[in-house]
């Protein structure tokens, strides 16, 4: 009795320990990366957001976010397609070139879109991304380009496998054909931004003016056609500075007791007679008012980035940084889903100009742009007490960068050799927050640390 008890109870430790045994194995080994065919793989939809084909729901919020909005604010209205697929892992075919064409072919996107596709392949397991173009936009992308920007997405950004490398490269995409297909007006409204392939047309309207169809491409002529008036003449001509004596004539007659204490206290002109600038302490002539209305007028229209202008003597001890930034805020410039906002404050006591930007306007209007739009067009004028000229041509460059002109192109920002106020005496005029402040970009570093 005593030893069938005995064997009895090593059979029972015996399959205890192995069930722990089990357990731990899987537990300590890894999970099998999801494959797919390309017939498993989901249809894309050319909508908001099922342009984004992730089963795996690999792609983090944060970034999934940012695709919705590189594809409004890069693609949409030019009349291009992005479609963004990633995936675990891949098979029949498992090479990823052959898989990305194969998954082009079935879901027939060249005649859906009538060649204005953008689309790439993300195989994690593989840490590899192609890219395929339609026919009537491939001539953006240059191969020193894709080869370039493949590099850096598989050198670089597979490191944390969380949407990252879609992210980044899709983005790139989109800055890089930014500047050279001009932004459709006519689409800005259609279908309520939820897809376009419906009204594809057969030719290519670029940002130089010029239109160009397939057959100009393949015969190589890349800058002929007829000239399309898309874009603001007022965007390309500056305007000419003051005579000294008019520019100090319109800044005796500001009004130098006026303080404004709370945003509240600033008039809101959008909802009264649907102006985007306000100046209750006369920092500008009537006239010169009209004109920034007009130049924020027409480019609302063509592109739908939402600018104002706020022109003030004096907030009292507020900071202007604060004072702009809660301004925007309640006054909800830019579209709530686009995030396509702009506010310029300008505060004249202590001299400041502010850019604040909303995150879909920033994404085209980089700070680094603001900056050297300031430092260009409206710092060199306000020191020589013309406001007048710094604020019209500052609004000119602001909305030529917004149609993707190329005005402003440099990134780079000389820190040490900034001169970021026009009076030495006063505290630095601010672009919009330095990027890597931003909660956007604390996230991006934080996964690729």
């Amino acid at each position: 009795m005593i030893i069938r008890a005995i064997r009895l109870s090593l059979t029972f430790l015996n399959k205890r320990q192995l069930l722990f045994v089990l357990l731990i194995a899987i537990a300590a080994s890894p999970l099998r990366a999801q494959t797919y065919t390309p017939e498993q793989v989901p249809v894309p939809k050319f909508a908001r957001t099922h342009f984004i084909i992730d089963p795996s729901n690999g792609i983090i919020p944060e970034w999934k976010q940012s695709l919705i909005d590189t594809r409004g604010i890069y693609f949409f209205a030019r009349y291009i397609e992005p479609v963004c697929v990633r995936l675990d892992g891949i098979t029949s075919p498992s090479n990823i070139n052959k898989f990305a064409s194969e998954l082009v072919h079935r879901w027939n996107l060249e005649e859906k879109t009538n060649g204005h596709y953008v689309f790439q392949l993300v195989v994690i397991d593989q840490k590899r991304i192609v890219y395929r173009f339609g026919s009537r936009i491939e001539q953006f992308y240059e191969d020193e380009f894709i080869d370039s920007l493949t590099e850096k997405i598989e050198s670089v950004h597979f490191a944390n496998p969380n949407g990252t490398a879609s992210f980044v490269s899709m983005s790139d995409l989109g800055s890089h054909v930014f500047r050279s297909i001009a932004y459709q007006s006519e689409m800005a409204n259609y279908n309520n931004g939820e897809h376009i392939h419906s009204s594809y047309p057969d030719e290519v309207w670029l940002s130089n003016g010029s239109v160009q169809t397939v057959s100009e491409v393949t015969n190589g002529n890349h800058n002929t056609g007829n000239f399309k008036s898309y874009t603001d003449a007022a965007s390309i001509n500056y305007y000419p500075q003051l005579a000294s004596e008019e520019a100090e004539n319109y800044y005796a007659a500001i009004n130098t007791n006026g303080q404004i204490s709370t945003i509240d206290e600033v008039p809101n002109n959008r909802p009264v007679n649907d102006s985007r600038i306000s100046d209750p302490h006369n920092i500008l002539p009537s006239w010169a008012e009209d004109t920034i209305n007009n130049i924020l007028l027409r480019l609302e229209a063509d592109t739908r980035f939402q600018v104002a202008v706020v022109c003030l003597y004096s907030i009292g001890e507020n900071n202007p940084r604060a004072f702009g930034t809660d301004l925007f805020n309640s006054w909800g410039i830019g579209d709530a889903e686009l995030d396509n906002g702009l506010l310029l404050l300008l505060v004249n006591d202590v001299h400041r100009i502010e850019f604040i930007t909303g995150r879909g306007t920033e994404v085209v209007l980089t700070d680094a742009m603001c900056y050297d739009i300031q430092q260009d067009q409206m710092l060199p004028f306000f020191k020589q007490n013309d406001y007048v000229t710094g604020m019209i041509r500052g609004v000119q460059a602001v909305g030529g960068t917004l149609r993707g002109l190329d005005y402003y192109a440099d990134y780079s920002v000389d820190d040490d050799a900034a001169d970021l106020s026009y009076d030495d005496n006063m505290y630095p005029s601010g672009s919009s927050t330095s990027f890597y402040t931003r909660s956007w970009f604390k996230i991006y570093a934080g996964l690729c640390a």
